[in-house]
Protein backbone atom coordinates (compact mmCIF):
# COMPACT_ATOMS: atom_id res chain seq x y z
CA UNK A 1 0.00 0.00 0.00
CA UNK A 2 2.82 2.07 0.71
CA UNK A 3 4.81 1.54 -2.16
CA UNK A 4 1.86 2.25 -4.59
CA UNK A 5 1.02 5.30 -2.44
CA UNK A 6 4.31 6.51 -3.35
CA UNK A 7 3.91 5.43 -7.16
CA UNK A 8 0.92 7.43 -7.34
CA UNK A 9 2.57 10.77 -5.59
CA UNK A 10 5.86 11.27 -7.58
CA UNK A 11 4.01 12.25 -11.24
CA UNK A 12 1.76 14.64 -8.54
CA UNK A 13 4.72 15.59 -6.94
CA UNK A 14 5.82 16.40 -11.26
CA UNK A 15 2.81 17.51 -11.61
CA UNK A 16 3.43 20.39 -9.24
CA UNK A 17 6.61 21.07 -9.31
CA UNK A 18 6.44 22.49 -13.15
CA UNK A 19 2.62 24.53 -12.45
CA UNK A 20 5.51 26.27 -9.80
CA UNK A 21 8.27 26.94 -12.18
CA UNK A 22 5.71 28.43 -14.75
CA UNK A 23 3.94 30.12 -11.98
CA UNK A 24 7.09 31.50 -10.72
CA UNK A 25 8.29 32.66 -14.60
CA UNK A 26 5.57 34.47 -14.75
CA UNK A 27 6.18 36.42 -11.82
CA UNK A 28 9.37 36.97 -12.33
CA UNK A 29 8.59 38.64 -16.00
CA UNK A 30 5.86 40.88 -14.46
CA UNK A 31 6.89 44.62 -14.75
CA UNK A 32 5.23 48.18 -14.82
CA UNK A 33 6.82 50.90 -16.39
CA UNK A 34 9.33 52.94 -14.47
CA UNK A 35 12.33 55.30 -14.56
CA UNK A 36 15.62 55.54 -12.01
CA UNK A 37 16.70 58.70 -10.54
CA UNK A 38 20.08 59.66 -12.13
CA UNK A 39 20.26 62.95 -10.10
CA UNK A 40 19.10 64.75 -7.06
CA UNK A 41 19.79 68.28 -6.38
CA UNK A 42 18.43 70.92 -3.54
CA UNK A 43 17.27 74.17 -4.80
CA UNK A 44 15.48 76.42 -2.76
CA UNK A 45 12.56 75.11 -1.06
CA UNK A 46 12.59 72.58 -3.28
CA UNK A 47 13.83 68.99 -4.10
CA UNK A 48 14.53 68.53 -7.96
CA UNK A 49 15.21 64.81 -9.45
CA UNK A 50 16.02 63.86 -12.74
CA UNK A 51 15.89 60.24 -14.23
CA UNK A 52 17.18 58.59 -17.01
CA UNK A 53 13.82 59.12 -18.80
CA UNK A 54 14.58 62.69 -18.95
CA UNK A 55 12.09 63.67 -16.74
CA UNK A 56 12.46 66.39 -14.05
CA UNK A 57 10.37 66.14 -11.06
CA UNK A 58 9.73 69.06 -8.06
CA UNK A 59 9.19 67.64 -4.77
CA UNK A 60 8.39 69.20 -1.67
CA UNK A 61 11.47 69.13 1.15
CA UNK A 62 8.78 67.42 3.92
CA UNK A 63 7.65 64.74 1.54
CA UNK A 64 8.08 61.19 3.27
CA UNK A 65 8.63 59.50 -0.08
CA UNK A 66 12.14 61.32 -0.04
CA UNK A 67 13.33 59.06 2.21
CA UNK A 68 13.21 56.54 -0.16
CA UNK A 69 14.46 58.26 -3.17
CA UNK A 70 18.22 57.64 -3.42
CA UNK A 71 20.19 58.00 -6.93
CA UNK A 72 19.59 54.82 -8.69
CA UNK A 73 16.32 54.51 -6.74
CA UNK A 74 13.62 52.94 -9.26
CA UNK A 75 10.39 54.95 -9.10
CA UNK A 76 7.13 55.19 -11.11
CA UNK A 77 6.17 58.28 -12.31
CA UNK A 78 2.88 60.50 -13.39
CA UNK A 79 2.62 62.77 -15.96
CA UNK A 80 0.78 65.89 -14.91
CA UNK A 81 0.61 67.64 -18.49
CA UNK A 82 2.91 70.70 -19.18
CA UNK A 83 5.97 68.80 -19.06
CA UNK A 84 5.34 68.08 -15.19
CA UNK A 85 5.57 65.03 -13.54
CA UNK A 86 5.84 63.21 -9.97
CA UNK A 87 6.29 60.53 -8.18
CA UNK A 88 3.47 58.42 -8.23
CA UNK A 89 5.18 55.42 -6.58
CA UNK A 90 7.91 53.60 -5.25
CA UNK A 91 8.71 50.82 -8.30
CA UNK A 92 9.16 47.81 -5.32
CA UNK A 93 8.58 44.81 -7.58
CA UNK A 94 12.09 43.96 -7.89
CA UNK A 95 12.48 43.50 -4.17
CA UNK A 96 9.16 41.64 -3.79
CA UNK A 97 10.72 39.46 -6.65
CA UNK A 98 14.04 39.16 -4.43
CA UNK A 99 11.90 38.19 -0.93
CA UNK A 100 9.34 35.78 -2.72
CA UNK A 101 12.75 33.83 -4.57
CA UNK A 102 14.14 33.81 -0.88
CA UNK A 103 11.04 32.28 0.69
CA UNK A 104 10.68 29.68 -2.25
CA UNK A 105 14.21 28.94 -1.58
CA UNK A 106 13.97 28.23 1.98
CA UNK A 107 10.85 26.61 2.15
CA UNK A 108 12.09 23.96 -0.53
CA UNK A 109 15.52 23.55 0.93
CA UNK A 110 14.80 22.97 4.17
CA UNK A 111 11.44 20.77 3.70
CA UNK A 112 13.67 18.70 0.58
CA UNK A 113 11.41 19.67 -1.98
CA UNK A 114 7.82 18.64 0.07
CA UNK A 115 6.55 22.05 0.49
CA UNK A 116 6.19 22.50 -3.04
CA UNK A 117 2.21 21.78 -2.71
CA UNK A 118 1.76 24.37 -0.03
CA UNK A 119 3.45 26.40 -2.40
CA UNK A 120 1.12 25.54 -5.05
CA UNK A 121 -1.80 25.65 -2.69
CA UNK A 122 -1.21 29.33 -1.99
CA UNK A 123 -1.53 30.20 -6.39
CA UNK A 124 -4.88 28.10 -6.23
CA UNK A 125 -6.15 30.36 -3.22
CA UNK A 126 -5.27 33.40 -5.49
CA UNK A 127 -6.70 32.31 -7.68
CA UNK A 128 -10.16 31.22 -6.07
CA UNK A 129 -10.26 34.54 -4.17
CA UNK A 130 -9.56 36.95 -7.27
CA UNK A 131 -11.28 35.11 -9.89
CA UNK A 132 -14.44 34.18 -8.04
CA UNK A 133 -14.85 35.53 -3.86
CA UNK A 134 -14.46 39.00 -5.52
CA UNK A 135 -15.69 39.50 -8.71
CA UNK A 136 -19.05 37.65 -7.21
CA UNK A 137 -18.86 39.95 -4.26
CA UNK A 138 -18.74 42.82 -6.45
CA UNK A 139 -21.42 41.89 -8.60
CA UNK A 140 -23.52 41.87 -5.49
CA UNK A 141 -24.11 38.75 -4.50
CA UNK A 142 -24.25 37.64 -0.66
CA UNK A 143 -20.66 37.90 0.61
CA UNK A 144 -21.22 35.66 3.64
CA UNK A 145 -22.83 32.95 0.97
CA UNK A 146 -19.95 33.42 -1.47
CA UNK A 147 -17.47 33.26 1.43
CA UNK A 148 -18.51 30.18 2.82
CA UNK A 149 -18.56 28.34 -0.74
CA UNK A 150 -14.98 30.14 -1.30
CA UNK A 151 -13.79 28.19 2.18
CA UNK A 152 -15.80 25.15 0.87
CA UNK A 153 -13.20 25.30 -1.92
CA UNK A 154 -10.21 26.67 0.04
CA UNK A 155 -10.40 24.23 2.59
CA UNK A 156 -9.32 20.91 -0.03
CA UNK A 157 -7.76 23.32 -2.13
CA UNK A 158 -5.13 24.00 0.62
CA UNK A 159 -5.12 20.37 2.44
CA UNK A 160 -4.71 18.06 -0.39
CA UNK A 161 -1.92 19.80 -2.15
CA UNK A 162 0.03 20.39 1.07
CA UNK A 163 -0.67 17.31 2.63
CA UNK A 164 -1.65 14.86 -0.43
CA UNK A 165 -4.90 13.09 -1.18
CA UNK A 166 -4.65 10.71 1.73
CA UNK A 167 -6.89 9.81 5.06
CA UNK A 168 -5.01 12.35 7.32
CA UNK A 169 -6.18 15.20 4.40
CA UNK A 170 -9.91 14.02 4.44
CA UNK A 171 -10.14 14.13 8.68
CA UNK A 172 -8.52 17.33 8.70
CA UNK A 173 -10.62 18.87 5.87
CA UNK A 174 -13.64 17.30 7.57
CA UNK A 175 -12.67 18.56 10.94
CA UNK A 176 -11.84 22.24 9.74
CA UNK A 177 -15.04 22.51 7.88
CA UNK A 178 -17.57 21.47 11.09
CA UNK A 179 -15.05 23.84 12.86
CA UNK A 180 -16.07 26.43 10.26
CA UNK A 181 -19.41 26.23 10.27
CA UNK A 182 -19.38 26.71 14.20
CA UNK A 183 -17.12 29.93 13.69
CA UNK A 184 -19.85 31.09 11.36
CA UNK A 185 -22.44 30.93 13.78
CA UNK A 186 -20.10 32.85 16.20
CA UNK A 187 -18.75 35.41 13.95
CA UNK A 188 -22.85 36.21 13.10
CA UNK A 189 -23.61 36.32 17.10
CA UNK A 190 -20.85 38.33 17.75
CA UNK A 191 -20.94 40.62 15.20
CA UNK A 192 -24.71 41.64 16.44
CA UNK A 193 -23.45 41.33 20.19
CA UNK A 194 -20.84 44.15 18.94
CA UNK A 195 -22.58 45.97 16.74
CA UNK A 196 -20.19 45.52 14.39
CA UNK A 197 -20.64 47.68 10.89
CA UNK A 198 -17.57 46.44 8.41
CA UNK A 199 -17.02 50.10 8.30
CA UNK A 200 -13.56 50.28 10.44
CA UNK A 201 -11.13 50.46 8.22
CA UNK A 202 -10.16 53.31 5.54
CA UNK A 203 -10.51 50.73 2.56
CA UNK A 204 -14.04 49.41 3.70
CA UNK A 205 -14.51 53.72 3.76
CA UNK A 206 -13.27 54.13 0.28
CA UNK A 207 -16.02 51.02 -1.15
CA UNK A 208 -18.61 53.29 -0.09
CA UNK A 209 -18.30 55.66 -3.32
CA UNK A 210 -19.40 55.26 -6.15
CA UNK A 211 -20.90 52.15 -7.57
CA UNK A 212 -19.68 49.71 -4.21
CA UNK A 213 -21.46 51.70 -2.09
CA UNK A 214 -24.10 49.09 -1.79
CA UNK A 215 -21.77 46.53 -0.46
CA UNK A 216 -23.27 44.27 2.44
CA UNK A 217 -19.80 45.11 4.61
CA UNK A 218 -21.32 43.69 7.11
CA UNK A 219 -21.43 40.27 5.52
CA UNK A 220 -17.68 41.14 3.84
CA UNK A 221 -16.66 41.41 7.49
CA UNK A 222 -18.00 37.84 7.88
CA UNK A 223 -16.41 36.75 4.93
CA UNK A 224 -12.79 37.94 6.11
CA UNK A 225 -12.61 36.79 9.24
CA UNK A 226 -14.23 33.22 7.49
CA UNK A 227 -11.14 32.79 4.97
CA UNK A 228 -8.53 34.01 7.80
CA UNK A 229 -9.22 31.10 9.60
CA UNK A 230 -8.58 28.14 7.16
CA UNK A 231 -4.76 28.59 8.18
CA UNK A 232 -5.29 28.35 11.39
CA UNK A 233 -7.82 25.59 11.14
CA UNK A 234 -5.18 23.67 8.61
CA UNK A 235 -2.56 24.11 11.19
CA UNK A 236 -3.90 22.62 14.53
CA UNK A 237 -6.53 19.85 12.37
CA UNK A 238 -3.58 18.45 10.62
CA UNK A 239 -1.28 18.26 13.88
CA UNK A 240 -3.69 16.52 15.81
CA UNK A 241 -4.92 14.08 13.24
CA UNK A 242 -1.57 13.15 12.38
CA UNK A 243 -0.94 12.72 16.35
CA UNK A 244 -3.81 10.31 16.88
CA UNK A 245 -2.76 8.51 13.85
CA UNK A 246 0.78 7.44 15.09
CA UNK A 247 -0.21 6.93 18.94
CA UNK A 248 -2.93 4.47 17.21
CA UNK A 249 0.13 2.64 15.15
CA UNK A 250 1.86 2.49 17.98
CA UNK A 251 -1.47 0.76 19.90
CA UNK A 252 -1.50 3.32 22.35
CA UNK A 253 -4.41 3.14 24.89
CA UNK A 254 -6.52 5.99 25.49
CA UNK A 255 -5.10 7.60 22.17
CA UNK A 256 -7.98 10.13 22.35
CA UNK A 257 -6.87 11.28 25.86
CA UNK A 258 -2.85 11.45 24.62
CA UNK A 259 -3.84 13.78 21.75
CA UNK A 260 -5.84 15.99 23.95
CA UNK A 261 -3.11 17.19 26.28
CA UNK A 262 -0.49 17.53 23.42
CA UNK A 263 -3.33 19.56 21.56
CA UNK A 264 -3.87 21.59 25.13
CA UNK A 265 -0.24 22.67 24.82
CA UNK A 266 -0.54 23.42 20.89
CA UNK A 267 -4.01 25.57 21.97
CA UNK A 268 -1.87 27.50 24.52
CA UNK A 269 0.50 28.49 22.46
CA UNK A 270 -1.35 29.39 19.24
CA UNK A 271 -3.76 31.70 21.32
CA UNK A 272 -1.10 33.76 22.57
CA UNK A 273 -0.10 33.75 18.93
CA UNK A 274 -3.13 35.18 17.30
CA UNK A 275 -3.13 37.88 20.04
CA UNK A 276 0.03 39.61 18.95
CA UNK A 277 -0.68 38.74 14.98
CA UNK A 278 -4.18 40.97 15.21
CA UNK A 279 -2.12 43.06 17.91
CA UNK A 280 0.83 43.86 15.71
CA UNK A 281 -2.06 44.44 12.25
CA UNK A 282 -3.48 47.42 14.37
CA UNK A 283 -0.26 49.08 16.22
CA UNK A 284 -0.83 51.75 14.03
CA UNK A 285 -4.30 52.40 16.04
CA UNK A 286 -2.89 51.42 19.29
CA UNK A 287 0.48 54.07 19.00
CA UNK A 288 -2.65 56.80 17.70
CA UNK A 289 -4.27 56.23 21.62
CA UNK A 290 -1.19 55.82 23.57
CA UNK A 291 -0.65 59.48 21.85
CA UNK A 292 -4.42 60.74 22.92
CA UNK A 293 -4.93 58.29 26.00
CA UNK A 294 -8.06 57.33 26.11
CA UNK A 295 -9.43 54.96 29.23
CA UNK A 296 -9.85 51.48 28.42
CA UNK A 297 -13.24 51.24 28.11
CA UNK A 298 -13.06 53.88 25.06
CA UNK A 299 -10.40 51.65 24.00
CA UNK A 300 -12.25 48.84 23.61
CA UNK A 301 -15.59 50.87 22.39
CA UNK A 302 -13.57 52.04 19.00
CA UNK A 303 -14.54 50.11 16.21
CA UNK A 304 -11.61 49.20 14.32
CA UNK A 305 -9.98 47.72 17.94
CA UNK A 306 -13.07 46.22 18.42
CA UNK A 307 -12.93 44.53 15.61
CA UNK A 308 -9.90 43.01 16.04
CA UNK A 309 -10.23 41.77 19.66
CA UNK A 310 -13.57 40.06 18.30
CA UNK A 311 -11.39 38.42 15.26
CA UNK A 312 -8.64 37.37 17.99
CA UNK A 313 -11.79 35.60 20.37
CA UNK A 314 -13.59 33.74 17.45
CA UNK A 315 -9.69 32.75 15.55
CA UNK A 316 -9.21 31.09 19.45
CA UNK A 317 -12.31 29.66 19.99
CA UNK A 318 -11.85 28.16 16.47
CA UNK A 319 -8.57 26.42 17.19
CA UNK A 320 -9.98 25.42 20.77
CA UNK A 321 -12.95 23.52 18.64
CA UNK A 322 -10.80 22.31 16.47
CA UNK A 323 -8.67 20.59 18.93
CA UNK A 324 -11.50 18.33 20.24
CA UNK A 325 -13.12 17.69 16.81
CA UNK A 326 -10.49 16.86 14.70
CA UNK A 327 -8.96 14.31 17.57
CA UNK A 328 -12.13 12.96 17.57
CA UNK A 329 -12.79 12.18 14.49
CA UNK A 330 -9.36 11.10 13.82
CA UNK A 331 -9.54 8.79 17.00
CA UNK A 332 -12.82 7.76 15.68
CA UNK A 333 -11.54 6.53 11.87
CA UNK A 334 -8.37 5.12 12.44
CA UNK A 335 -7.90 2.14 14.10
Amino acid sequence: MHAHADHFQKPVSKILSLILIFVSIFIFNISLPHSTVTQIEQTSGTIEVQTDTNQAIKIDPTDPILDSVTLGSKIETQDLGDNQFTIADIYRLPGIKLSLLIFVLACLAITKGRAVGSLVSIVFSILIIFNFTLPLILAGYNPILICLLSCIALVPCSFYLSHGFNKKAHLASISSLITLAIAGVLTVAFSKLTSLTGLSSEEARFLMIGETSTLDFKGILFGGIMISLIGILDDITITQTSIVEKLKKNKTKHAFKEAMNIGQDHIASLINTIFLIYAGAVLPTLLLFAVNPQSLAGLLNFEPLAEEVIRSIIGSLSLILAVPISTWFAEKNYK
